[in-house]
């Protein structure tokens, strides 16, 4: 805690040298200096309005205080209590207020601190650009400082509204920063699975030859060992994997150029047959079955891709199990529930088939659990990364949703919820339009293929070459479009996110997604969701329609309902 006043900072309590000094000190913060700054600009604040104590609040992160009465050391309590406070008073955070504390109050956090003798509190929002940032406390052990407690209450001295004004402009500028990090991490992440799918297309020729080679001479195997039933099934089953194999190198072939092919998969069938291919690999220490099988669980799907997600569960639960243990699959016909809180995808009213995969293994920590589908991500020294990021990449695109749980008695419980053969045949994996217009913004070569692709999905594209353009266009009639393509490059990635921003003045209902070079699936920005902005990759044109599917679905009806 912060007991410090920044000598220069205060050479002008209580004037306009404080903010100015302040302001300059805020502005040229970077991210790891920011704390420190807003420390400084607490015991400026605090020195001004003659608090005794002034304390900062803002939504997941630790709160920010400082002690100014030199006479008496900083009570070990204060933090306690101004945590409690400033969550009772959570909902107070949208205008300024004047307290009186009362020592015997039922909040805890309001009687702790008016123990400490804070008897008087002001509380002063920290507003960012769209929203309130945080909450300023500022704490007193006297009456306020020029004004009486009126029937409408005092107000803070100018400085507190001006200095809580230029925290929350560097709590935002900090936020948006951290925002585009995570955003290049991403891309950068994309660029890696293109170059290492790239170099996979590239070996997959090879592979294939070697293939066709090794399932002609399993042929020949199987005509030789009729006589023996045990000999027999093993080299039927290794035809089974080769042919599998060969699927899979199909679709490494085929990588940017297939559709979403519906075909019935019956996961009971393909469950037990997984079991008996992968068996040979795991530990004989490891027990693995399938325990419940749900009658008539079928999906629609490409049985290969959901066999490999079968695969990647079985392996690393088995990898999680250090001794004896066992690896249990299950499945099951459920209700989908919307509020059900899901890491990958999300439920509808609709009916799943769940599989669920346990493991009496070491359990995954909650740290873990936030990144385990995210590409290259490993525990492991000699893993990949990649064997749980491309089931969630699968489950997604076979629109079911993915969530891990701690498994009852140790261990843990992959759920994968798909839809049912009923529920996933009446579904239309990409969006339908009726002539909805949308603005493709790019030079030309590449938006012609985007505008053929939006118009082969029932839309009505209008192609302009600078976003000037585009802003005028909307600006002359901001109801007219229902949602905008802004295609860049990653050098100037920045520069569009500030882009997105003035779209949204001019209409802040408009849903927009940022296209950059690559095959990012669409991913919603974070800092800025509730202004319906995506991130997509332009090579991919399953990227740019599940892009429209995701922005028309979005809005309120008001531009189109999304269709299904």
């Amino acid at each position: 805690m912060s007991t410090r006043i920044p000598s220069g900072l205060i050479a002008a309590k209580g004037g306009r040298g404080a903010y100015q000094s302040v302001a300059a000190s805020l502005a040229a913060a970077h991210s790891a200096e920011l704390a420190d700054a807003i420390d400084d600009a607490l015991c400026v604040l605090g020195a001004c309005c003659s608090a005794r104590s002034v304390a900062l609040t803002s939504p997941g992160r630790p709160i920010r205080k400082t002690w100014l009465a030199p006479e008496t050391p900083a009570p070990a309590e204060l933090g306690e209590a101004l945590r409690a406070f400033a969550a009772e008073r959570a909902k107070d955070a949208v205008a300024e207020r004047a307290l009186v504390l009362d020592p015997e109050a039922k909040g805890e956090g309001e009687r702790k601190l008016a123990r400490l003798g804070l008897l008087y509190v002001h509380l002063v929002p920290v507003r960012g650009r769209h929203d309130v940032a945080g909450l300023l406390l500022l704490c007193r052990s006297s009456r306020p400082w020029r004004d009486r407690f009126g029937p409408g209450g005092p107000h803070a001295p100018t400085e507190a509204r001006q200095i809580a004004e230029l925290i929350g402009l560097a709590l935002e500028r900090n936020r948006l920063s951290e925002e585009r990090g995570e955003v290049k991490r991403r891309l950068r992440q994309s660029q890696r699975l293109e170059i290492a799918g790239a170099t996979a297309a590239g070996m997959a020729h090879n592979l294939n030859n070697v293939l066709a080679a090794m399932l002609g001479h399993t042929e020949t195997a199987l005509e030789a060992s009729r006589g023996s039933a045990a000999v027999y099934n093993a080299v039927l089953s290794i035809k089974n994997a080769g042919e599998r194999a060969g699927e899979l190198i199909e679709n490494l072939l085929g990588v940017g150029r297939r559709d979403f092919v519906e075909k019935v998969v019956q996961l009971g069938s393909l469950c037990e047959e997984t079991i008996l291919l992968v068996r040979p690999s795991i530990p004989t220490r490891i027990r693995l079955e399938l325990r419940e099988r749900s009658d008539g669980a079928e999906t629609i799907g490409r049985v290969e891709e959901i066999q490999q997600v079968l695969f990647n569960l079985i392996r690393n639960a088995a990898q999680a199990i250090a001794n004896e243990g066992e690896v249990v699959l299950t499945l099951e016909t459920r209700s989908g529930d919307p509020s059900l809180a899901m890491q990958i995808g999300a439920l509808a009213l609709r009916e799943y088939v769940v599989l669920e995969v346990r493991d009496s293994g070491i359990g995954i920590d909650a740290v873990a659990r936030l990144e385990i589908f995210r590409p290259f991500y490993t525990t492991r020294p000699a893993g990949t990364g990649l064997g749980l990021s491309t089931v969630a990449d699968i489950v997604s695109e076979h629109g079911g949703a993915l969530r891990v749980l701690d498994a009852p008695g140790g261990g843990s419980v992959f759920e994968v919820w798909f839809l049912t053969h009923d529920e996933a045949a009446r579904t239309v994996f990409l969006p339908r339009g009726e002539g909805e217009p949308v603005l493709v913004v790019a030079e030309r070569a590449v938006r012609e293929r985007i505008e053929d692709v939006v118009a082969a999905l029932g839309y009505e594209p209008l192609g302009l070459s600078h976003p000037r353009e585009a802003l005028r266009v909307i600006e002359g009639d901001p109801d007219n479009y229902h949602a905008v393509f802004l295609c860049t490059d990653l050098i100037e990635l920045d520069d569009y996110f500030f882009l997105a921003e003035r779209f949204h003045s001019v209409c802040p209902t408009l849903p927009l997604t940022i296209l950059t070079p690559g095959r990012t699936p669409p991913t919603l920005l974070g800092g800025v969701s509730g202004r319906q902005v995506w991130l997509a990759g332009l090579d991919s044109s399953t990227s740019i329609a599940a892009a429209l599917r995701l922005m028309f679905s979005s809005g309120d009806g008001s531009r189109g309902a999304g269709r299904e």
